[in-house]
């Protein structure tokens, strides 16, 4: 358990000191997240989102993540390289980017499409779905609070989590109920694949 004072103050920059963690209570507690703030005309970076300089990763051109292609993977001239490959990207990296993973290009399409207009949506619609309750199966946040006085992401998220391959439909925004079920459907066959590849 992490216990962060309200008091602590941030120097940017600039020089100038602010309260960072209130500032950033602030910006959550609008519910309009980051694309709120994009509409209501903001043209200036916040100073919560701002990073320092030596917190900014450093690229690094030599690292390659691992990429799979499952393509053909039931055959028996495939499998023993794909289960290799898997389990080399596994032992060295702890992951590794899927290919040719049976998910059609049109059903990722819909999701794509069904995030963006979930986020165009107004902010009536969608402040309903804001919370950083992590026991929420959907919800709608901005920056998750594992440390409030670090910098935050310029970004918004909707977070759906399906336990035990179970979550109620209407639980999803309207907008995103059919493609993300749709989704889904691939996902946990590609999770039993990719189970029992892993396995052998």
């Amino acid at each position: 358990m992490e216990v962060i004072s309200h008091a602590e103050k941030t120097v940017v920059n600039d020089g100038l000191e602010y309260d960072h963690v209130k500032e950033m209570d602030d910006f959550n507690e609008t519910k309009a997240g980051v694309k709120g703030l994009v509409d209501s005309g903001v043209v200036k970076l916040p100073r919560i989102f701002i990073h320092p300089p030596d917190n900014v990763p450093k690229s690094s051109s030599n690292a390659h993540v691992p990429v799979i292609d499952l393509k053909r993977f039931e055959s028996s001239d495939r499998r023993p390289e794909i289960v290799k490959a898997m389990h080399g990207a596994a032992k060295t990296w702890g992951f590794f980017q899927r290919i040719n993973h049976g998910v059609p290009d049109e059903i990722m399409d819909k999701l794509l499409a069904c995030l963006h207009e979930f986020h165009e949506q107004p902010y009536e619609v969608k402040f309903k779905y804001y919370s950083h309750d992590r026991s929420q199966p959907v919800r709608f946040y901005s920056n998750e609070y594992i440390n409030k006085s670090k910098p935050g992401n310029w970004r918004d998220t909707l977070k759906c989590l399906y336990f035990d391959e179970q979550l109620d439909t209407e639980a999803l925004p309207i907008v995103c109920r059919e493609p993300i079920g749709e989704f889904m459907k691939y996902m946990f066959q590609l999770k039993k694949t990719l189970y029992e590849l892993l396995r052998l």
